[in-house]
């Protein structure tokens, strides 16, 4: 499985996913240290880092390749017990380690952890997390954008939306900068009492580059959709019955041709909640088009004309009040041929 190198190659959206097939660490992972009697092992399609009982010691894995903010990194995990004297840890770090968003697992409950974040050694605030149960699988999300980080957390394999377990916008880590994914296991200088497990189904991340609208699954729905999510904050009153997919009908309004600076006024016609009118005048001789509005279908608002010349005549006309009709002022030369047809469309 190959890790994208995002310098050389820039799409909308890349996806990676490690599921820990086989029985060797992937060729996408560097192991950076392994702690005494600290061990990583593969076998069913799951990682497992032992943490052992010795004091001090610390194992570090992570992604050989970078990737950039904004990111979304995915962790499915569980710890098989949790007991003082030992972290697990589950991050994106920048390569001098001053810049990174963390869950930490330390501690004797099983639903707690802890938020961290850092821009160049400057720590944010740590964030006391409610999580779903260690003890079992659960999905770990860490979302960061460069406005805000959130850490999200879900149960596997249930219809169940995703929580937000805390946010942070303050002391973000630096957008510029390139990140690895890395997952550690660390016991306290007091040794633990017995050996921990930390088994990871699968690792994955979405990173988005040229875009800032996360198009996929709602966060908040139970529905999956492929989509952009809208809220309509208030409603347009709509004179009439529009239809999205119609264009509306083209309408000849007259054909019948008129004698020198004779002029023709059309009747009165409903806009239908559309916003603009096309109109194409075929004419043997100049004259003048005017697309009169009116909120009433009495009192009429003249706009400026559009000067016609002899052949084919097309013009786009803004509708911004509810009725128009159309006039036709002929030039000095008497019409052998004309006619005048409207479309109205959104």
């Amino acid at each position: 499985m190959e890790l994208v190198n995002f310098d050389s190659k820039q799409e909308f959206v890349t996806k990676w996913r490690d599921d820990f097939s086989g029985n060797l660490l992937s060729d996408d992972w560097e192991v950076v240290q392994l702690g005494t009697n600290q061990s990583i092992n593969v076998n069913n399609s799951e990682l497992r880092l032992r943490s052992g009982i010795t004091a001090n010691a610390q194992t570090i894995i992570r992604t050989k390749k970078t990737f950039t903010i904004p990111c979304r990194v995915f962790f499915i995990y569980y710890l098989t017990q949790r007991i003082v004297n030992q972290s697990f840890v589950l991050e994106i770090v920048d390569s001098s380690g001053t810049n990174y968003a963390r869950c930490v697992f330390n501690g004797t409950s099983n639903t707690a952890a802890i938020g961290q974040l850092a821009n160049n050694s400057i720590a944010g605030t740590d964030s006391s997390m409610i999580m779903p149960g260690s003890n079992s699988y659960s999905m770990l999300e860490i979302d960061l954008s460069i406005d805000e980080l959130k850490f999200m957390t879900k149960s596997v394999d249930v219809s169940a939306v995703r929580d937000i377990r805390t946010a942070r916008n303050r002391k973000l880590p630096d957008p510029n900068l390139k990140y690895y994914i890395q997952i550690r296991v660390v016991n306290n200088s007091t040794p633990p009492a017995s050996s921990t497990d930390l088994f990871l189904d699968s690792v994955l991340y979405q990173f988005c580059d040229l875009i800032n609208v996360d198009v996929s699954t709602s966060k908040a729905s139970l529905t999956p959709s492929e989509s952009l999510p809208v809220i309509i904050t208030s409603t347009a009153n709509v004179s009439g019955s529009v239809s999205i997919g119609d264009a509306g009908q083209s309408v000849l309004v007259t054909s019948i041709n008129l004698a020198a600076n004779a002029i023709f006024t059309g009747s009165s016609n409903s806009a239908n909640g559309r916003n603009n009118l096309t109109v194409t005048v075929v004419t043997s001789s100049p004259g003048t088009l005017y697309v009169d509005q009116s909120i009433n279908s009495s009192t009429w608002v003249q706009y400026s004309g559009k000067d016609c010349v002899a052949g084919v005549n097309t013009f786009n006309i803004p509708l911004d009040i509810s009725s128009y009709r159309i006039r036709y002022v002929n030039g000095s030369t008497a019409q052998t041929s004309f006619a005048i047809y409207t479309k109205t469309k959104i």
